[in-house]
């Protein structure tokens, strides 16, 4: 699941260089908690738990598992093939280049977006010493490159998606920039989001069941490609 090929990582537990910060009130953590009030919304409204892992398969699929298949959810029915790409769907709405809100916006965005691999988490966690969840906040912030080529992901079905997505617009579109006064969403930015969450809830963006998105990486030796941790 690593890659070999990158040596400027950036470990938390390493003294030479630590991406943890020391600020106790950071837009960073604020990103976490729209997310986890998403996914109470959720858990209060479908009475179960937004943890698409978990929820299927334990505590999810160990990195040494030769298949990451996306399981089959309620009475999810995929009516096309045709997907969008994640990256083009969370640039759609326009947000101004330098306002205050932008990276957090995007952050909280993908963390929407994307569920990640809970036993990938841990397996990272551990390699690099992380003991906080401002820790990890920080590492996602700061060198998501990192995690996402050990950490796999899944987009969940449409209502979790939905729910997910709809409140990071919801919290972030009139958040005003100190400086401009102005809104991070403009009126256009907000008929686009709309726009997002109808294809959103229409499947457009979810996994699709019974496949899987990831593959072993080899070297040109045919070994398993892996960081100095393993991962």
């Amino acid at each position: 699941m690593g890659d070999v090929g990158h040596a400027t990582i950036i470990t938390v537990g390493d003294t030479s260089e630590d991406v943890r910060g020391t600020e106790s009130n950071s837009p960073i953590e604020d990103d976490a908690i729209v997310i986890a009030e998403a996914d109470k919304f959720v858990k209060e409204q479908y009475g179960e738990e937004c943890d698409y892992y978990s929820h299927h398969q334990g505590h999810g699929p160990s990195q040494d598992d030769d298949d990451d298949i996306i399981p089959q959810y309620h009475n999810y029915v995929v009516l096309t093939k045709v997907l969008g790409d994640a990256f083009h769907v969370m640039d759609r709405v326009k947000v101004p280049m330098h306002h205050d809100f932008k990276p957090s916006f995007f952050r909280a965005l993908r963390g929407a977006i994307f569920i990640l691999n809970p036993q990938d988490v841990s397996n990272v966690k551990t390699a690099l010493r992380i003991v906080t969840t401002k820790e990890w906040n920080m590492l996602l912030a700061f060198n998501f490159k990192y995690v996402a080529q050990r950490v796999r992901r899944r987009i969940p079905p449409p209502d979790l998606l939905h729910a997910r997505v709809k409140a990071v617009f919801d919290h972030f579109e009139d958040t005003e920039d100190a400086k401009s006064g102005k809104p991070l969403f403009n009126a256009a930015a907000k008929q686009k989001a709309k726009l997002v969450l109808e294809m959103v809830k229409s499947g457009l963006l979810s996994d699709p069941p019974g496949f899987s998105f990831y593959v072993k990486r080899m070297d040109a030796n045919g070994r398993l490609m892996t960081d100095k941790h393993g991962l």
